[in-house]
């Protein structure tokens, strides 16, 4: 019997340390996967950030195009306009012109009403001018809140904004 019992206790310490070589085994391979899994994750911590820096500059680019793009509409108002002073302007040399040559007083009392309409469409071109100047002040300040917005939006705000 107690043969048999030194026996048992002999197979069963022989299965513990065969357990304890195979939990031993187990650790190590847990230990490098997990180490793989860090580091993989420090690789994607890092593609992240490098996609947020330019996600960024592809943000700013397009705020810039859009600057740009603005400016371009502006400088076509301005261009028309020109183009209508000059226009009128050049009515205005032609009338001038006929007045040198004009010397019936019927013909200048004419002539002196078309001057002060001319005179009042310039001071209406005038006021559409003021008017296309607060527009544009206007936009440009709704573009600042929309840049502020996005902002806002994707978490890069300034200090306050953030807490």
């Amino acid at each position: 019997m107690s043969l048999q019992t030194e026996e048992k206790i002999d197979i069963l310490e022989e299965q513990i340390w065969n357990l304890q070589d195979s939990l031993g085994l187990l650790n190590n391979e847990n230990l490098a996967m997990f180490q793989e899994m860090v580091n993989i994750v420090k690789q994607m911590k890092n593609e992240f950030q490098k996609m947020a820096e330019e996600i960024a500059g592809t943000q700013k680019l397009k705020e810039d195009f859009q600057e740009l793009r603005q400016g371009l509409v502006d400088v076509k108002i301005i261009q028309i306009n020109l183009q209508e002073l000059r226009k009128e302007i050049e009515e205005i040399k032609g009338i001038k012109a006929e007045l040198k040559g004009i010397s019936d007083t019927v013909e200048s009392v004419k002539i002196q009403e078309d001057l002060q309409e001319l005179k009042q469409g310039i001071t209406e071109i005038s006021d559409i001018k003021k008017e296309l100047a607060i527009l544009k002040s206007l936009m440009q300040k709704g573009k600042t809140k929309d840049k502020e917005k996005e902002l806002a939006l994707t978490g890069v705000g300034t200090k306050d904004e953030r807490g």
